[in-house]
């Protein structure tokens, strides 16, 4: 696979939070950790019990296409190894990054 930026949204094998198992899904690059690894936020179809959740509307994107309009969880972060991220399906637009970014670092600060 290419380079992955941040705001690309990738198909990788996220981690359950207990550890029970991994689920193929969306999930927006957040951060880069080093020249190795990604922080990865999970995406998903469902408006679930998130208590932040980021809507991702299709037409958010900058770029690729998503079937569905999503949610950002902020709170389900995960570091990957870009050698274990499937493939780059869309960008998100600088608002919806920020927008993820600042939930995410809000999250992480209270």
């Amino acid at each position: 696979m290419g380079r992955v930026a941040v705001g690309d949204i990738v198909t990788v094998s996220f981690p359950y939070s207990d550890g029970s198992g991994v689920k193929r899904r969306p999930a927006l690059v957040l951060a880069e950790a080093d020249e190795r690894d990604v922080v990865l936020c999970q995406i998903t179809s469902r408006r679930s019990s998130s208590p932040n959740p980021v809507p991702l509307r299709r037409t958010d994107l900058a770029s690729g296409a998503l079937p569905i309009d999503s949610f950002i969880r902020p709170e389900k972060l995960f570091t990957a190894s870009r050698a274990s991220l499937e493939h780059v399906v869309a960008a998100v637009s600088t608002e919806v990054l920020s927008a993820a970014r600042s939930t995410a670092a809000a999250l992480l600060s209270s």
